[in-house]
């Protein structure tokens, strides 16, 4: 099997992988503002995911696991309520997991996700 590489944000990096029937991905707040809370940058990556994973042949019902980066731990609230907002599978949720991390300058928020492909 081969590996499969979605568009090229950057050197060195994919926007998406997919190997063997699964998907790898990440979302992050693109079009972040300064000044943007958590729920703001949480929504923006929410929205990079969806399109992500749609530029893979996936979609966010076929995710199995997720890691949620978050730069202030404190804003876990305010992210699981934005995530619970996007997440309508009413058949269950996924694997996730929400760390504390230093991200990149004013990024809040950072998702890394593992879908499987239809």
């Amino acid at each position: 099997m081969s590996i499969e590489r979605g568009p090229v944000p950057g050197h060195g990096r994919s926007a998406w992988v997919k190997f063997n029937g699964m998907v790898w991905t990440n979302g992050h707040p693109a079009g972040k503002a300064p000044g943007d809370d958590a729920a703001t940058q949480t929504r923006l990556a929410l929205a990079c995911l969806d399109e992500r994973l749609a530029q893979a042949g996936t979609d966010k019902t076929r995710i199995v696991e997720a890691t949620v980066y978050l730069q202030n731990i404190e804003d876990k609230a305010a992210m699981d309520a934005e995530w619970r907002a996007w997440w309508t599978n009413e058949d269950g949720g996924v694997s996730r997991a929400t760390v504390g991390a230093a991200l990149a300058e004013g990024q809040l928020v950072e998702m890394k996700v593992m879908a499987a492909a239809p």
